[in-house]
C-alpha cells in the first residue's frame, strides 16, 4: 500500500465487504481484533470464532491480500472472565496468568490456519492498558519465551514509549490525543493540503525530541480514524473525514519531515481502520450481491460446455438428415427418368 504500512482494527470485523476492502488496500500488515472464544459469535462486531476466522482469512487471501497478519487480543480485565478464562479449549487460570491464555488461543488459531493452508499470524500485539498484563520488560520476555520461535511480540502506547526498554519487537506509538503537548493540534481537523502540512510539521516537532522514536524501523507510527475530536488530531470525525488523497498526502509530508531526523524506514498506519475503509472510495469495491463464487463459476462453465455439445450434436443430426433426403430425392428422380427406362428396355432386349 506504500504510505499506509498497516491497518489496525478498532473492533472485530470479518465480513466479506471487509475482506474486499482490506485486500484492495493491501497494507503491509493487517492487525485484527480478536475476542476470546467465549464472546458472542452471532454479533458481527465480536469474535470471530476460529471457524469464522478461517473463512475470512481464506477470503482475504483469495481477493489478493499479500501482507502480514497480526493478532490484537481483547485483553481488558472486564472481558477476561467472560470471554477467555476456561472458555472453548482454554484452561482455567488465575488472572496473573492471563497472558498465557491469550498466547494459547494465538497458537490454537495458527494451527487451524496451518491445517487449512492459510497465512498464519506472525505477530501478537498486546495492549497492556486495563489488562492483567504488566507493562514491563519481564512480562513481555515471558510472552516471547512462551510463544513459538519467530513470533513477534508487540505493544502500543503514547508517543513517549520506548520499544527497547520494554523489550518488544514492534512498538505502535499513538499519534493522537496530543493537544496537551501542542495546543495547535487540538480541535477540529478539516481535510486539506494546508492542514496536512501543518499537522506533519507540528507532530514531527514533538517526535524529533524523542530519540527512542528515531532510527528504528520497528516503530510503527499510528494515526487515528476515530470519530472523536477530543482525541485530536483524528481523521475520521464526520463531517470532516479525510479522503484518501488528502490523507496519503499527509503521510507523505509526515515522512518527508521526519526523514530529516531519522535514518531508518518510517512506517505509518491507521488505528480504527473501519473508519478509513468505510469512507474511502476504493477502486475495486464489489458488493457481496455482485460476487460470483467458485461453485457458480464451475456451474456456468459446465452449462456453456453442455450447450455447445448439444448444438454440435443437433447440427450433425440435421446434416445427416439433409444428406439422406438429398440422396432419396436423387434416387426418385433417377427412377422416373426416361433415360433409365430406355436403358432397362435395351438391356432386356439383349438378353431376350
Amino acid at each position: 500500500m506504500g504510505d499506509i504500512n498497516f491497518l489496525w482494527q478498532d473492533h472485530s470485523a470479518y465480513d466479506e465487504d471487509t475482506a474486499i476492502k482490506v485486500a484492495d488496500l493491501n497494507p503491509d500488515k493487517f492487525i485484527m481484533n480478536i475476542d476470546g472464544p467465549g464472546s458472542d459469535f452471532s454479533n458481527p462486531r465480536c469474535g470471530p470464532s476460529i471457524t469464522q476466522l478461517v473463512k475470512f482469512i481464506g477470503s482475504l487471501k483469495g481477493k489478493g491480500f499479500t501482507g502480514v497478519l497480526a493478532m490484537h487480543p481483547d485483553a481488558t480485565k472486564g472481558d477476561y472472565e467472560h470471554d477467555w478464562n476456561e472458555k472453548g479449549n482454554l484452561p482455567k487460570r488465575d488472572a496473573s496468568q492471563a497472558w498465557k491464555t491469550y498466547c494459547d488461543y494465538f497458537i490454537e488459531i495458527n494451527k487451524a490456519l496451518y491445517k487449512n493452508n492459510l497465512p498464519q499470524f506472525k505477530e501478537i500485539l498486546i495492549e497492556t492498558e486495563s489488562s492483567y498484563i504488566p507493562r514491563t520488560f519481564k512480562a513481555f520476555g515471558q510472552i516471547k519465551k512462551y510463544l513459538p520461535s519467530g513470533i513477534l511480540v508487540s505493544t502500543t502506547g503514547d508517543w513517549n514509549g520506548d520499544r527497547k526498554n520494554l523489550g518488544v519487537d514492534c512498538f505502535y506509538p499513538q499519534l493522537y490525543d496530543m493537544a496537551y503537548v501542542d495546543g495547535a493540534l487540538g480541535g477540529e481537523n478539516p481535510p486539506s493540503t494546508f492542514r496536512a502540512d501543518f499537522l506533519a510539521s507540528h507532530i514531527v516537532d514533538i517526535i524529533k525530541e524523542k530519540p527512542c522514536m528515531l532510527n528504528d524501523p520497528n516503530v510503527f507510527f499510528t494515526f487515528s480514524y476515530c470519530f472523536n475530536d477530543a482525541d485530536a488530531p483524528v481523521f475520521g470525525q464526520a463531517p470532516r473525514v479525510w479522503p484518501q488523497k488528502e490523507f496519503v498526502y499527509f503521510l507523505e509530508e509526515f515522512k518527508k519531515n521526519l526523514s530529516n531526523h531519522t535514518k531508518s524506514t518510517t512506517n505509518t498506519g491507521v488505528w480504527h481502520s473501519s473508519g478509513l475503509i468505510n469512507a474511502w472510495k476504493l477502486k475495486n469495491k464489489i458488493t457481496k450481491s455482485h460476487m460470483i463464487n467458485k461453485s457458480e463459476i464451475i456451474l456456468i462453465l459446465t452449462t456453456i460446455i453442455l450447450t455447445i455439445l448439444l448444438i454440435a450434436n443437433l447440427t450433425i443430426l440435421f446434416k445427416i438428415h439433409d444428406d439422406q433426403q438429398i440422396i432419396k430425392d436423387k434416387i426418385e428422380k433417377l427412377g422416373n427418368s426416361q433415360y433409365l427406362n430406355a436403358f432397362l428396355k435395351y438391356e432386356r432386349g439383349i438378353y431376350e
